[in-house]
């Protein structure tokens, strides 16, 4: 049993933070482009280079930080309009979670898949790069016709993917304390205010480095430093036998400030409410009575409590409510707030609300869980290469005429897909 009084002892010793390390965690959270000159001045340290050290062998080590990772802005990468299509799948259980996602990576503009907790069926979260929805959609149709997919829903994003990092300590200088893992009441009072606001600067024409760039940051490779990026690239040979990628360091530092001011690409910190194996996983979907009102919610759920929460708005892409807004967020916490947050959501202007638990095996459920699925989660950067991406017309295709025609050949045979 889990109790806010003996919640920490699910902390060990050696896994509990001092309010200074909490500090650096609140800043690098919301501040990410500081310098640790700058972060040790507003902590109070005397040597600036502690701060690297605090990052790498305490935060880090002990699963409150990850990063530094890069958000991209899809709308400002192509001539034509891209952004992610997001699907809740259900699949019958004699098709395996490696047959599934090897037979959907038959999409090259696959994003991720990320496997929920199952009943009497699979269930995964699928996202996919679009340029074409209804062709994307036709291919799902086509999978639920055969009887590959039993059930599935599909949602558009809208916008941009928010990034809410909580805050370790109280935000007041006169009371400085550590915010509550958990709360008894959700206040809906909050104004709803994006994490990451588009900018209006006219979209760049983008280089050969510059598209590199934009998926090594999205993918996370080396955490975004270019030194080793610039290495890792000089080092790529081609059919031909040449060196395609070398570029100056100065090259590739320009080519971040660039995308950096275009809005393209913005630095990011993960911060985890307690070490990351220790917290619940799960995703709300959620639409209030009217658009006004679920932009509430997105702004008062998990506000008060210490959670870290990754949400859009998204538009339904189905028969029974297509065009509806929702509000779609991956929600980290306290296993506890995990439990209590349907009760917590019983109000009059939430119209709809559904729960989908993470199927991830952790500290508090270890006893209680069957075998992990993480080891099924995958995700790739969007691909700003040849043949996908034409240079000199600065648009984004996929061809998910051909897709459909090898997936319905791999299904159609019985075969095993190949990626």
């Amino acid at each position: 049993m889990i109790s806010l009084e003996n919640s920490i002892t699910m902390l060990e010793k050696d896994e509990r933070l001092s309010h200074s390390q909490m500090a650096i965690l609140d800043i690098l959270g919301h501040q990410p482009d500081l310098t640790d000159r700058e972060i040790a001045k507003l902590v109070g340290f005397k040597y600036y280079n502690y701060i690297s050290t605090v990052k790498n062998t305490i935060l880090k080590k002990r699963g409150y930080l990850s990063g530094a990772n890069y958000w991209i802005d899809l709308s400002k990468i192509s001539t034509n309009p891209v952004n992610r299509l997001i699907f809740f799948i259900m699949f019958p259980k004699k098709y395996t979670y490696d047959y599934l996602i090897s037979l959907l990576q038959t999409i090259d503009s696959w994003s991720f898949f990320y496997p929920l907790e199952e009943g009497v069926f699979n269930e995964m979260l699928v996202s996919v790069y679009n340029t074409d929805s209804k062709a994307i959609i036709r291919i799902m149709d086509y999978l639920k016709d055969e009887g590959v997919l039993f059930y599935y829903t599909a949602f558009e994003l809208e916008g941009l993917l928010d990034i809410y990092n909580p805050y370790h300590l109280t935000k007041n200088p006169n009371n400085i304390c550590e915010t509550p893992l958990v709360v008894d009441k959700i206040n809906f009072d909050k104004t709803f205010k994006p994490a990451f606001e588009a900018t209006k600067e006219k979209r760049l024409r983008l280089s050969l480095l510059d598209t590199r760039l934009i998926m090594y940051l999205q993918s996370g490779y080396y955490n975004g430093d270019l030194s080793r990026l610039m290495k890792h690239d000089a080092q790529i040979i081609d059919k031909e036998g040449n060196n395609p990628y070398i570029f100056g360091y100065n090259a590739w530092r320009y080519s971040y400030e660039k995308l950096k001011n275009a809005g393209i690409v913005r630095k990011f910190y993960t911060v985890y409410p307690m070490p990351k194996d220790k917290c619940s996983h799960f995703f709300l979907m959620l639409t209030g009575k009217n658009y006004d009102d679920t932009k509430k919610i997105a702004a008062s759920v998990g506000a008060c409590a210490r959670t870290l929460k990754a949400g859009a708005f998204v538009k339904s892409l189905n028969e029974n409510d297509y065009g509806k807004y929702h509000w779609c967020v991956h929600i980290r916490c306290h296993p506890l707030y995990k439990e209590r947050i349907m009760g917590l959501l019983n109000t009059p202007f939430i119209n709809s609300k559904i729960r989908y638990n993470v199927w991830s095996i952790s500290y508090h459920e270890s006893r209680k869980s069957r075998a992990p699925r993480m080891r099924y989660y995958f995700e790739q950067s969007i691909s700003l290469e040849e043949p996908y991406f034409d240079f000199k017309s600065q648009t984004l295709h996929y061809e998910y005429k051909k897709y459909l025609k090898k997936i319905k050949e791999i299904v159609n045979n019985e075969l095993l897909p190949t990626k």
